[in-house]
């Protein structure tokens, strides 16, 4: 294995230069050469929903799903710990009022549902009671 050390007369200190000068090597004072360190990138910003973390953006999803505040923060992927306090470390000002924000999207969202769920349920039942109006006419009539 080839040895990675090199001396130069700055770091050999008094004794060394004087046995650079007379051509031996001098004994432990070799320094090691220093290869240049790997510069790290930057790791990435976190990924920011209305100003929300994902931790945080799932967090008030479970939340508007009826979870409570520990259930929604497990699930989440917050440690037990913090979901145990969740009023502390959770429930900023900011959460809060993007939880407001989007319970009434989802609100208006389920209303919207809700009212496409009876306008179907109506359509099929129109058919079934016109049906059985003809069916007791032309059996009235045919009597």
């Amino acid at each position: 294995m080839p040895s990675t050390f090199r001396t130069t007369r700055k770091q050999c200190g008094k004794r060394g230069k004087r046995a650079l000068r007379s051509g031996k090597r001098p004994a432990l004072t070799a320094v090691r050469e220093t290869v240049p360190k790997r510069r790290r990138s930057k790791p990435e910003k976190a990924v920011r929903i209305n100003g929300l973390s994902r931790r945080q953006h799932a967090f008030l999803r479970e939340k508007i799903l009826g979870m409570s505040d520990k259930d929604a923060a497990l699930a989440a992927g917050y440690s037990p710990s913090v979901a145990e306090n969740t009023k502390q470390k959770i429930w900023t000002p900011q959460v809060t009022a993007e939880f407001e924000r989007l319970k009434v999207v989802y609100m208006e969202a389920w209303r919207a549902f809700l009212a496409e769920i009876d306008a179907a349920a109506t359509r099929t039942a129109a058919p079934a009671q016109n049906s059985g109006e003809n069916s007791a006419g032309e059996t009235a009539a045919s009597a």
